[in-house]
């Protein structure tokens, strides 16, 4: 004998209330509910509440994060050479990133808040967009191995990093 189950949604809503100028949290036991009754304020018991648009959040994959990083956006808030500026955004960049990117970005922050002046502070934009594109090329490398086992694809950024460092200085000790 197969049942029925019925799911049932009870709704809370978020209001701006005119009385205490607060943003409150109102539950109603069902949708229904909360078209036919009026909402009561639970820090001061006013009547003038305004419905607002509560915010809500999605899940996304890491490879997805990565994928809407702005670069241009991100290496226009260094300002130049401007330490202050660097701490702002490394401290940033750290909390949202050093976890996932395997960076220091935090620590790199607060040695320059110190007094320091760390040398990769020097190109931070173009470090920060080397560990993005390092990752997204990890991550869609693991979830497509076949892709890349049958291809000649390589890590976009090899020629940068595995050629070998050329002398550029004259040497005139003839």
């Amino acid at each position: 004998m197969a049942r029925l189950i019925t799911l049932t949604f009870m709704p809370i809503y978020q209001y701006n209330c005119g009385d205490c100028q607060k943003r409150v949290d109102v539950f109603f036991r069902s949708v229904s509910a909360a078209a036919s009754k009026e909402a009561i304020c639970p820090q001061c018991r006013g009547k003038s509440l305004t419905r607002v648009m509560s915010t809500f959040s999605r899940n996304r994959s890491l490879l997805q994060r990565l994928d809407n990083v702005d670069h241009v956006h991100e290496a226009s808030r260094l300002l130049g050479n401007d330490p202050s500026a660097f701490y702002h955004w490394a401290k940033q960049q750290g909390k949202e990133w050093d976890e996932s990117l395997g960076t220091n970005w935090e620590e790199l922050a607060e040695r320059t808040l110190a007094g320091e002046d760390p040398a990769e502070r020097i190109d931070a934009d173009y470090t920060f967009r080397y560990h993005v594109e390092e990752k997204k090329y990890q991550l869609e490398k693991e979830a497509n191995p076949k892709a890349f086992a049958d291809s000649e694809y390589e890590d976009p950024y090899k020629e940068y990093f595995d050629r070998p460092v050329q002398d550029t200085s004259s040497s005139s000790a003839d």
